[in-house]
């Protein structure tokens, strides 16, 4: 938790040291499932990956998009009641990448919706006797994000809805090996 208010900080302040190297999202996305898989099988979710084929470079700190990646998983695990269905949508186009996460879990009443990345914002808690965050890491995510050039939404239908996250990051075209 204090390394996660470190990093808020550094990000209000435009001090976040980024590491910034081509990543392919999908590679990505795999290491985040790891770290977050024991969650995943604890609470006998089902997690759908997803099957594409393609380019998902972006430019980007390996370690801190992973670390964005699985914060959204773990949001995910933690608010979708035990054996819930949590899926992953992963497409490009020639300007962007996009990584969507969807749950069937409890959702958003749509007043929250506004405030879910600010600091300390917290939704209503799960009934199932799941924990809850203290309203740090979302912010963090949005931060970490814009610090890559991308953008973040949330979308819900209301409470009982389930909840998608759409991460976009600027795509970056590959590089030919003779123009390195």
């Amino acid at each position: 938790m204090i390394h996660d208010l470190l990093d808020i900080t550094s990000i209000a302040h435009g001090k976040i040291a980024l590491d910034k190297e081509p990543a392919d999202v999908g590679i990505l996305l795999s290491e985040a499932v790891e770290q977050v898989r024991p969650l995943l099988e604890r609470r006998a979710h089902r997690l759908i990956l997803p099957q594409t084929a393609g380019s998902f470079s972006v430019l980007g700190d390996r370690k801190r998009l992973i670390q964005v990646i699985a914060n959204l998983l773990n949001n995910a695990a933690k608010y979708t009641p035990e054996g819930g269905v949590i899926q992953v949508h992963l497409e490009s186009s020639a300007d962007d990448v996009v990584l969507a996460i969807q749950d069937n879990g409890i959702g958003m009443e749509q007043e929250m919706l506004p405030h879910v990345f600010e600091m300390f914002a917290q939704a209503k808690r799960p009934a199932d006797g799941a924990v809850g965050g203290l309203g740090i890491g979302l912010s963090l995510v949005k931060g970490l994000v814009e610090a890559h050039g991308g953008r973040i939404t949330v979308a819900s239908g209301g409470l009982g809805t389930g909840t998608k996250v759409t991460v976009t990051l600027p795509h970056l075209a590959e590089v030919s090996a003779s123009a390195v």
